[in-house]
Protein backbone atom coordinates (compact mmCIF):
# COMPACT_ATOMS: atom_id res chain seq x y z
CA UNK A 1 0.00 0.00 0.00
CA UNK A 2 1.40 3.53 -1.35
CA UNK A 3 2.77 5.45 1.81
CA UNK A 4 0.12 8.68 2.97
CA UNK A 5 1.55 11.90 3.41
CA UNK A 6 1.24 11.80 7.04
CA UNK A 7 3.65 9.26 7.76
CA UNK A 8 6.37 10.94 5.37
CA UNK A 9 5.58 14.56 7.88
CA UNK A 10 5.70 12.33 10.61
CA UNK A 11 8.97 10.54 9.43
CA UNK A 12 10.72 13.51 8.53
CA UNK A 13 9.94 15.53 11.92
CA UNK A 14 11.26 12.76 13.55
CA UNK A 15 14.36 13.08 11.55
CA UNK A 16 14.58 16.80 12.65
CA UNK A 17 14.10 15.59 16.19
CA UNK A 18 16.61 13.10 16.17
CA UNK A 19 19.03 15.35 14.54
CA UNK A 20 18.48 17.75 17.51
CA UNK A 21 19.43 14.60 20.25
CA UNK A 22 22.43 13.86 17.98
CA UNK A 23 23.46 17.41 18.01
CA UNK A 24 22.97 17.96 21.81
CA UNK A 25 25.21 14.63 22.24
CA UNK A 26 27.68 16.07 20.64
CA UNK A 27 27.70 19.44 22.63
CA UNK A 28 27.29 17.17 25.65
CA UNK A 29 30.72 15.19 24.47
CA UNK A 30 32.43 18.33 23.46
CA UNK A 31 31.65 19.46 27.27
CA UNK A 32 33.02 16.19 28.71
CA UNK A 33 35.89 16.00 26.92
CA UNK A 34 36.90 19.60 28.18
CA UNK A 35 35.81 18.54 31.70
CA UNK A 36 37.99 15.60 31.93
CA UNK A 37 41.08 17.60 30.57
CA UNK A 38 40.54 20.11 33.20
CA UNK A 39 39.06 18.00 36.11
CA UNK A 40 40.79 14.72 35.72
CA UNK A 41 41.15 13.90 39.39
CA UNK A 42 38.31 14.47 40.43
CA UNK A 43 34.28 13.24 40.48
CA UNK A 44 35.39 9.59 38.64
CA UNK A 45 31.98 8.23 39.11
CA UNK A 46 30.64 11.57 38.18
CA UNK A 47 32.64 11.34 34.73
CA UNK A 48 31.54 7.53 34.29
CA UNK A 49 27.56 8.88 34.66
CA UNK A 50 27.87 11.86 31.88
CA UNK A 51 29.30 9.10 29.60
CA UNK A 52 26.36 6.72 30.27
CA UNK A 53 23.70 9.83 29.60
CA UNK A 54 26.22 10.93 26.58
CA UNK A 55 25.66 6.99 25.41
CA UNK A 56 22.26 6.99 26.00
CA UNK A 57 21.18 10.42 23.97
CA UNK A 58 23.68 8.84 21.35
CA UNK A 59 21.51 5.94 21.03
CA UNK A 60 17.98 7.39 21.30
CA UNK A 61 19.13 9.68 18.57
CA UNK A 62 20.40 6.66 16.56
CA UNK A 63 17.01 4.70 16.87
CA UNK A 64 15.06 8.04 16.36
CA UNK A 65 16.86 7.97 12.64
CA UNK A 66 16.07 4.50 12.23
CA UNK A 67 12.16 4.90 13.39
CA UNK A 68 12.67 7.56 10.33
CA UNK A 69 13.77 5.42 8.04
CA UNK A 70 11.30 2.73 9.23
CA UNK A 71 8.21 5.12 8.72
CA UNK A 72 9.55 5.82 5.39
CA UNK A 73 9.77 2.32 4.15
CA UNK A 74 6.73 1.42 6.05
CA UNK A 75 7.81 -1.01 8.56
CA UNK A 76 5.17 -1.96 11.54
CA UNK A 77 8.29 -2.13 14.44
CA UNK A 78 8.39 2.10 13.20
CA UNK A 79 4.76 2.66 13.81
CA UNK A 80 4.76 0.76 17.29
CA UNK A 81 8.01 2.91 18.31
CA UNK A 82 5.82 6.28 17.68
CA UNK A 83 2.98 4.72 19.40
CA UNK A 84 5.45 4.49 22.25
CA UNK A 85 7.05 7.91 21.52
CA UNK A 86 3.97 9.50 21.63
CA UNK A 87 2.37 8.22 24.65
CA UNK A 88 5.79 8.71 26.87
CA UNK A 89 5.86 12.11 25.36
CA UNK A 90 2.10 12.86 25.91
CA UNK A 91 2.26 11.38 30.00
CA UNK A 92 5.52 13.76 30.28
CA UNK A 93 4.08 16.76 28.64
CA UNK A 94 0.08 16.82 30.60
CA UNK A 95 2.00 16.46 33.75
CA UNK A 96 4.60 19.18 33.09
CA UNK A 97 1.56 21.50 32.73
CA UNK A 98 -0.56 20.69 35.58
CA UNK A 99 2.57 21.41 37.65
CA UNK A 100 3.37 24.68 35.55
CA UNK A 101 1.08 27.16 37.96
CA UNK A 102 3.12 25.83 40.89
CA UNK A 103 6.78 27.01 39.77
CA UNK A 104 7.90 29.12 42.35
CA UNK A 105 9.14 32.37 40.66
CA UNK A 106 11.54 34.30 42.95
CA UNK A 107 11.56 37.81 40.86
CA UNK A 108 14.21 40.14 42.02
CA UNK A 109 13.61 44.34 42.14
CA UNK A 110 14.94 44.67 38.81
CA UNK A 111 12.84 42.40 37.35
CA UNK A 112 9.95 43.41 34.62
CA UNK A 113 6.91 42.96 36.08
CA UNK A 114 4.24 39.90 34.91
CA UNK A 115 7.78 38.53 33.84
CA UNK A 116 6.94 35.15 35.39
CA UNK A 117 3.53 35.07 34.35
CA UNK A 118 4.90 35.51 30.57
CA UNK A 119 7.51 32.62 31.17
CA UNK A 120 5.03 30.20 32.82
CA UNK A 121 2.58 31.36 29.96
CA UNK A 122 5.66 30.89 27.61
CA UNK A 123 6.29 27.29 29.05
CA UNK A 124 2.85 26.07 28.89
CA UNK A 125 2.59 26.88 25.31
CA UNK A 126 5.31 24.79 24.55
CA UNK A 127 3.69 22.44 26.50
CA UNK A 128 0.88 22.69 24.94
CA UNK A 129 2.28 22.45 21.33
CA UNK A 130 3.81 19.01 22.34
CA UNK A 131 0.69 17.61 23.63
CA UNK A 132 -1.25 17.93 20.48
CA UNK A 133 1.69 16.57 18.39
CA UNK A 134 2.21 13.91 20.77
CA UNK A 135 -1.66 13.00 20.95
CA UNK A 136 -2.21 13.70 17.07
CA UNK A 137 0.48 11.08 16.43
CA UNK A 138 -1.36 8.51 18.96
CA UNK A 139 -4.31 8.74 16.96
CA UNK A 140 -3.16 8.72 13.46
CA UNK A 141 -0.89 5.55 13.80
CA UNK A 142 -4.10 3.89 15.23
CA UNK A 143 -6.45 4.74 12.45
CA UNK A 144 -7.30 1.52 10.18
CA UNK A 145 -5.64 2.95 7.09
CA UNK A 146 -2.49 3.97 8.47
CA UNK A 147 -2.46 0.03 10.32
CA UNK A 148 -3.15 -1.18 6.83
CA UNK A 149 -0.26 1.19 5.59
CA UNK A 150 2.23 -1.12 7.92
CA UNK A 151 0.43 -4.27 7.35
CA UNK A 152 -0.93 -4.55 10.79
CA UNK A 153 -4.96 -5.02 9.63
CA UNK A 154 -6.70 -7.40 11.81
CA UNK A 155 -7.79 -9.22 9.02
CA UNK A 156 -4.39 -10.06 7.19
CA UNK A 157 -2.81 -10.10 11.20
CA UNK A 158 -5.55 -13.56 11.64
CA UNK A 159 -4.30 -16.87 11.01
CA UNK A 160 -6.47 -18.56 8.08
CA UNK A 161 -6.92 -22.52 8.21
CA UNK A 162 -7.10 -24.13 4.81
CA UNK A 163 -10.42 -25.88 4.31
CA UNK A 164 -10.33 -27.53 1.14
CA UNK A 165 -11.03 -30.61 2.17
CA UNK A 166 -13.11 -30.90 5.37
CA UNK A 167 -13.75 -34.85 5.22
CA UNK A 168 -10.24 -35.87 5.56
CA UNK A 169 -9.77 -36.94 8.85
CA UNK A 170 -5.83 -36.20 9.20
CA UNK A 171 -6.24 -32.49 8.55
CA UNK A 172 -9.14 -32.04 10.77
CA UNK A 173 -7.42 -33.14 13.18
CA UNK A 174 -4.50 -31.53 12.38
CA UNK A 175 -6.09 -28.11 12.32
CA UNK A 176 -8.35 -29.04 15.80
CA UNK A 177 -4.77 -30.15 17.58
CA UNK A 178 -2.68 -26.78 16.35
CA UNK A 179 -3.66 -23.77 18.77
CA UNK A 180 -4.08 -20.49 16.84
CA UNK A 181 -1.42 -17.81 17.77
CA UNK A 182 -2.20 -15.55 20.28
CA UNK A 183 -2.24 -11.58 18.73
CA UNK A 184 0.09 -9.19 21.33
CA UNK A 185 -1.87 -5.95 21.30
CA UNK A 186 0.56 -2.61 20.55
CA UNK A 187 0.41 -1.28 24.29
CA UNK A 188 1.47 -5.09 25.71
CA UNK A 189 4.32 -4.74 23.47
CA UNK A 190 5.37 -1.41 24.04
CA UNK A 191 4.91 -1.55 28.18
CA UNK A 192 7.15 -5.25 27.81
CA UNK A 193 9.87 -3.18 25.82
CA UNK A 194 10.16 -0.16 27.80
CA UNK A 195 10.55 -2.35 31.27
CA UNK A 196 13.29 -4.56 29.50
CA UNK A 197 15.18 -1.67 28.03
CA UNK A 198 14.53 0.68 30.96
CA UNK A 199 15.45 -1.94 33.58
CA UNK A 200 19.24 -2.82 31.55
CA UNK A 201 19.58 0.83 30.66
CA UNK A 202 19.08 2.01 34.58
CA UNK A 203 21.84 -0.72 35.45
CA UNK A 204 25.37 1.12 35.59
CA UNK A 205 23.06 3.14 38.21
CA UNK A 206 24.12 0.33 40.35
CA UNK A 207 27.36 1.77 40.85
CA UNK A 208 25.87 5.06 42.37
CA UNK A 209 24.15 3.31 45.00
CA UNK A 210 22.02 6.82 45.31
CA UNK A 211 19.54 6.24 48.56
CA UNK A 212 15.54 5.11 48.56
CA UNK A 213 12.48 5.56 50.54
CA UNK A 214 10.37 2.71 51.39
CA UNK A 215 7.67 3.72 52.44
CA UNK A 216 8.50 6.27 55.63
CA UNK A 217 12.00 4.26 55.85
CA UNK A 218 15.39 5.67 54.14
CA UNK A 219 17.95 3.05 52.66
CA UNK A 220 21.41 4.46 52.06
CA UNK A 221 24.35 1.86 50.60
CA UNK A 222 24.06 -1.80 50.19
CA UNK A 223 20.49 -1.86 51.25
CA UNK A 224 19.77 0.56 48.65
CA UNK A 225 21.49 -0.84 45.85
CA UNK A 226 20.21 -4.40 47.14
CA UNK A 227 16.36 -2.59 46.88
CA UNK A 228 17.33 -1.24 42.89
CA UNK A 229 18.70 -4.73 41.91
CA UNK A 230 15.65 -6.21 43.00
CA UNK A 231 13.29 -3.59 41.09
CA UNK A 232 14.99 -3.92 37.88
CA UNK A 233 15.45 -7.15 37.86
CA UNK A 234 11.43 -8.15 38.68
CA UNK A 235 11.08 -5.54 35.95
CA UNK A 236 12.94 -7.13 33.27
CA UNK A 237 11.54 -10.60 34.12
CA UNK A 238 7.91 -8.92 33.60
CA UNK A 239 8.94 -7.16 30.60
CA UNK A 240 10.04 -10.51 29.11
CA UNK A 241 7.27 -12.33 30.13
CA UNK A 242 5.00 -9.62 28.91
CA UNK A 243 6.29 -9.96 25.42
CA UNK A 244 5.61 -13.85 25.50
CA UNK A 245 2.64 -13.19 27.03
CA UNK A 246 2.53 -15.53 30.44
CA UNK A 247 -0.24 -14.74 32.71
CA UNK A 248 2.49 -15.01 35.46
CA UNK A 249 4.09 -12.11 33.88
CA UNK A 250 1.01 -10.21 34.20
CA UNK A 251 0.51 -10.91 37.89
CA UNK A 252 4.21 -9.68 38.12
CA UNK A 253 4.05 -6.58 36.31
CA UNK A 254 0.83 -5.61 38.12
CA UNK A 255 2.95 -6.05 41.38
CA UNK A 256 5.81 -4.00 40.34
CA UNK A 257 3.53 -1.16 39.22
CA UNK A 258 1.34 -1.37 42.39
CA UNK A 259 4.30 -1.26 44.70
CA UNK A 260 5.84 1.39 42.99
CA UNK A 261 2.24 3.96 43.00
CA UNK A 262 1.89 2.62 46.45
CA UNK A 263 5.65 3.75 47.53
CA UNK A 264 5.14 6.94 45.96
CA UNK A 265 2.07 7.49 47.02
CA UNK A 266 3.38 7.35 50.74
CA UNK A 267 6.32 9.55 50.17
CA UNK A 268 3.76 12.52 49.57
CA UNK A 269 0.92 11.79 51.43
CA UNK A 270 2.16 10.57 54.86
CA UNK A 271 3.04 12.83 57.40
CA UNK A 272 6.90 14.49 57.67
CA UNK A 273 6.88 14.95 53.77
CA UNK A 274 9.08 18.25 54.08
CA UNK A 275 11.08 16.11 56.40
CA UNK A 276 11.74 13.34 54.09
CA UNK A 277 12.33 15.32 51.45
CA UNK A 278 15.47 17.29 53.08
CA UNK A 279 16.63 13.40 54.42
CA UNK A 280 16.67 12.50 50.98
CA UNK A 281 18.50 15.24 49.15
CA UNK A 282 20.86 15.22 52.21
CA UNK A 283 21.70 11.49 51.65
CA UNK A 284 21.70 12.10 48.22
CA UNK A 285 24.49 15.20 48.99
CA UNK A 286 26.56 12.51 51.44
CA UNK A 287 26.35 9.67 48.30
CA UNK A 288 27.90 11.87 45.82
CA UNK A 289 30.94 13.31 47.90
CA UNK A 290 31.78 9.82 49.71
CA UNK A 291 31.90 8.91 45.54
CA UNK A 292 33.97 11.69 44.38
CA UNK A 293 36.66 12.24 46.92
CA UNK A 294 35.34 15.64 48.14
CA UNK A 295 34.61 16.64 51.80
CA UNK A 296 33.77 20.11 51.17
CA UNK A 297 30.12 21.14 50.55
CA UNK A 298 28.69 22.83 47.53
CA UNK A 299 26.57 25.94 47.60
CA UNK A 300 23.13 24.81 46.52
CA UNK A 301 21.87 25.82 43.19
CA UNK A 302 18.13 25.84 43.62
CA UNK A 303 16.41 26.81 46.69
CA UNK A 304 14.54 24.12 49.20
CA UNK A 305 11.55 25.55 47.65
CA UNK A 306 12.54 24.97 44.02
CA UNK A 307 14.75 21.75 45.03
CA UNK A 308 11.10 20.21 46.47
CA UNK A 309 9.07 21.06 43.51
CA UNK A 310 11.93 19.60 41.20
CA UNK A 311 11.51 16.23 43.24
CA UNK A 312 7.72 15.99 43.25
CA UNK A 313 7.52 17.58 39.45
CA UNK A 314 9.36 14.49 39.13
CA UNK A 315 7.73 11.88 41.27
CA UNK A 316 4.07 13.18 39.70
CA UNK A 317 5.67 12.35 36.29
CA UNK A 318 6.93 9.01 36.88
CA UNK A 319 2.99 8.15 38.97
CA UNK A 320 1.38 9.27 35.89
CA UNK A 321 3.53 6.84 33.68
CA UNK A 322 3.27 3.75 36.16
CA UNK A 323 -0.61 4.43 36.37
CA UNK A 324 -1.09 4.04 32.51
CA UNK A 325 1.06 0.95 32.41
CA UNK A 326 -1.25 -0.57 34.90
CA UNK A 327 -3.73 0.10 33.74
CA UNK A 328 -3.58 -1.09 30.09
CA UNK A 329 -1.71 -4.70 31.74
CA UNK A 330 -5.24 -4.93 33.88
CA UNK A 331 -7.22 -4.12 30.47
CA UNK A 332 -5.60 -6.21 28.58
CA UNK A 333 -6.33 -9.46 30.16
CA UNK A 334 -7.45 -11.67 27.90
CA UNK A 335 -4.94 -10.95 25.78
CA UNK A 336 -2.73 -13.79 28.21
CA UNK A 337 -5.20 -16.43 28.11
CA UNK A 338 -5.80 -18.64 24.84
CA UNK A 339 -9.83 -18.29 24.45
CA UNK A 340 -11.12 -21.95 24.43
CA UNK A 341 -11.67 -24.01 21.29
CA UNK A 342 -15.32 -24.57 20.80
CA UNK A 343 -16.25 -28.27 20.35
CA UNK A 344 -16.54 -29.25 16.73
CA UNK A 345 -20.17 -29.28 15.71
CA UNK A 346 -21.84 -33.09 14.89
CA UNK A 347 -22.98 -33.74 11.19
Amino acid sequence: MKRSTGVTVSAVLVFIGSGLTLLFTGLLGLGLLLAMKTASESAPRGRYFAVFVFFLYFILGIFGVATGIGLLLVRQWARISMLAFSGILLCLAVSALLTVPFIPTPQSANSPEHLALVAKVGIGAFLGVIIIVSGGWLLFFNQSTVKEQFGSSPASALPVVPNENPTAPVGASLALLTPAPRLRPVSITIIGWLMVVSSILALPTLLLRYPHFVFAWLLTGWRAGLLLFVRLAAECIAGVGLLRLRPWARILAISVFSFSLLNGGAFVVLPGRIDRFERLHVAMQDSIQARSGHTTVKPHVFSPEMRRYIQISILFVSLICIAVELWFVVARKEAFFPEPEAPPGLS
